[in-house]
This record gives structure tokens, sequence and C-alpha cells, in this order.
């Protein structure tokens, strides 16, 4: 799209889903878009910058819980108060955290998750990662070919981010496995370079479709490991 800027953003955010996939469009006061598809109205999802777009999915995806609070998830005057129980929920949830997954995952400790989780106005990736874990959800975030697990890994799939030029949530994805390369702790991506055999890195440089000859030369483990660790590392 040509920005010649006589036009309001709000088109170049929507630009790329004005297709035949969706039917249907909703502004809200709190400048969040809901895109319906016309398979399923409560589907998919995409927000803009100023929204706090990770903890809205997460919202999303504990529709058993809000129902039980008797609360719509759609953006409206009860927003607030659904961000609040779920944060003080998940509060509740790492104080008596008998699973011990604040250990486990050693992405931040049980006080400042506590102290940050209460203060903060957005959350950041690392807060979303537990946040997941504790209300036993896992939302996979898919980049290109590479899927990263927001949550134990062992639990039901609720929902996935797309994360291209443009991010949205969906509850309903065809998710074929086999095209990606699974990320389970998205905060370490990658095991240091002695725990690889040449082989390995070269299989794992396949999927991501990082070339592994380059001036018809295979390349060094050490070159191919530092290229997989950068293509890995995880930015949202």
């Amino acid at each position: 799209m040509i920005h010649n800027k006589n036009h309001f953003n709000i088109i170049c955010n929507l630009y790329p889903f004005m297709d035949s996939n969706f039917i249907s469009l909703s502004n809200s006061n709190n400048n969040t878009i809901i895109i319906h598809n016309n398979n399923n109205n409560n589907n998919a999802y995409f927000y803009n910058k100023n929204t706090d777009f990770l903890l809205h999915c997460i919202l999303l995806s504990l529709n058993d819980y809000l129902l039980n609070l008797n609360k719509s998830y759609y953006f409206n005057e009860t927003t607030s108060s659904q961000y609040h129980a779920i944060k003080d929920r998940s509060i509740n949830l790492a104080k008596n955290d008998t699973n011990s997954y604040m250990k486990k995952y050693k992405i931040i400790t049980t006080k400042n998750f506590i102290n940050t989780i209460f203060s903060c106005n957005k959350i950041t990736p690392e807060l979303f990662f537990m946040l997941n874990v504790l209300n036993n959800i896992t939302i996979i975030v898919l980049k290109n070919n590479k899927a990263y697990y927001f949550g134990n890994n062992n639990n039901n799939v609720s929902g996935y981010i797309i994360a291209d030029t443009y991010k949205y949530f969906t509850k309903e994805y065809e998710f074929k496995s086999e095209l990606y390369y699974h990320i389970y702790n998205p905060f370490k991506c990658i095991n240091c370079a002695s725990s690889y055999k040449i082989l390995e890195l070269q299989n794992i440089a396949k999927i991501l479709n990082i070339p592994i000859i380059i001036d018809n030369k295979n390349r060094l483990k050490k070159d191919l490991y530092d290229h997989i660790k950068t293509e890995l590392t995880f930015e949202f």
C-alpha cells in the first residue's frame, strides 16, 4: 500500500486482512480491532500496538474461568476488572506454587513476578510465559517456521499467535507440527554448542531454511551454530 499520509492508520493496520476470509469488523472504545472470520465469530483477533495484546490473549484463553465470573471476553467496560481478576488469580497461584513452576523454569523469581505483575501496565513475554504456566494454558507463537511454546509443554494448546508483519491471536489453527522447529522454552532456545553434533545442527538448519553449504563447502560447526542461535532468538 502506498503511504500518502492522507489516510488513517487504521487502513494500514487492516490492509493485510482485507480478503474473502474475513467478513465483518468491529472497533471498540479501546482502539481494539476484532476481526471475525466466516467460520467462527470468536476465532481470530487482531489488536493495535496500544493494547496489552499478550494479556488479552490469556483473557481469551481462560473462557471457563471468565464465564464463572459472568464476564464477557470482548473489550468493554468490564475489561479492566477482567485483567485484574487474571492478575489476582495468578499472584495467588504463584504464592501457592505447589508444582514449583517458578523454580522449574527459572525465568523470573516468585517475588519479582508478583511485584511486577501487580504494578506493570503491559506484560512482557517473560510474564506472559509464567502467566500461562500458572493458569494451566499454552499459547504457541508461530513465527515463520518456528513454534515457540508459552506455557507448560504438556498442556493442551488453547490458542496461537501468528507473529508475522502483523500479529493476531486465533483459537483454531491448522497447525502442521512437522513444518516447524519447536522451542519449548523461548528464553533458552538452544543448548550450548558442545551439546550438538554437526549432523544435528545441519538437520536443525534445514528446518529453519538456513544454508548448510556456502561456496560449495559445508559450513563449520561454530559458524552454523551461531547462525541457528541468532535465528532462534525470540523477539516479539
